[in-house]
């Protein structure tokens, strides 16, 4: 993020970002930059700060990949449930939205 885009519009921006560091090292920051007023409420300078954040983002990669095996699974068993005891496709498919429901899982991908 360029300080000259602060300075030119005065908003306050907040993005995640990922960096590489010196050693080739692959982090995420949170970064938080805003415009510097002067007491006439001009806009003298920028003020930022960020925080690694590479632990939450590689949680939430490993949650959405846990999310995707367990509807996987859940649709396996499923099928296999109706093949071995001829359910109805119906009643497989109200077995996994309640245990979707349950697992808090989104109905659409």
């Amino acid at each position: 993020m360029d300080d000259r885009e602060i300075m030119q519009t005065g908003q306050v921006k907040h993005l995640q970002q990922p960096m590489v560091d010196e050693g080739g090292n692959s982090q995420w920051l949170d970064i938080i930059k805003t415009p510097i007023l002067d007491s006439k409420g001009r806009i003298t300078g920028t003020a930022g700060i960020s925080r690694d954040i590479t632990a939450h983002k590689e949680t939430e990669a490993e949650l959405r990949k846990l999310r995707d095996n367990l509807r996987s699974l859940t649709m396996e068993v499923a099928w296999r449930r109706k093949r071995r005891e001829g359910a109805s496709l119906w009643s497989c498919m109200i077995i996994l939205v309640r245990i979707w429901l349950i697992a808090g899982l989104s109905l659409v991908s």
